[in-house]
């Protein structure tokens, strides 16, 4: 069971809780933020530009139009797309503190069984 909360999980004024929200597959990519040049000889030289990024992306299928609803208003108003940060808590209960919607824009797509379905990706901000 996924579950979103606005502002943290400590105090939420908004929680949103989808069953099954995760399809696979899903990830978690984490990435360095690193920049790597190289000299004339060959060496290489490493910039380092700030702690590592996580990203989750989230596949949806067979969404509920209620369910559709709800985080399309918890994405659109509730955080204000990326403006407001948030807590998640994944299908598989991984807890993920302060994160924000990494997109600009959602489309759910509506299947032939009048469900839909969506990829969305959060973004963990550095502590």
């Amino acid at each position: 069971m996924a579950t979103f909360y606005f502002p943290n999980r400590g105090a939420p004024s908004t929680t949103l809780t989808i069953a099954g929200l995760e399809k696979f597959p899903s990830s978690y990519p984490k990435e360095g933020m690193q920049s790597v040049d190289e000299t004339p000889g060959g060496e290489q030289i490493v910039y380092d530009l700030g702690p590592d990024i996580q990203r989750i992306d989230i596949s949806m299928r067979g969404l509920s139009t209620a369910n559709k609803n709800s985080l399309a208003n918890f994405i659109d108003t509730i955080v204000n797309w990326r403006e407001s940060s948030f807590d998640f808590d994944s299908d598989d209960a991984t807890e993920y503190n302060t994160v924000r919607f990494n997109l600009n824009r959602h489309d759910f797509v509506q299947n032939p069984i009048s469900r839909f379905n969506e990829i969305i990706e959060l973004r963990v901000d550095p502590a």
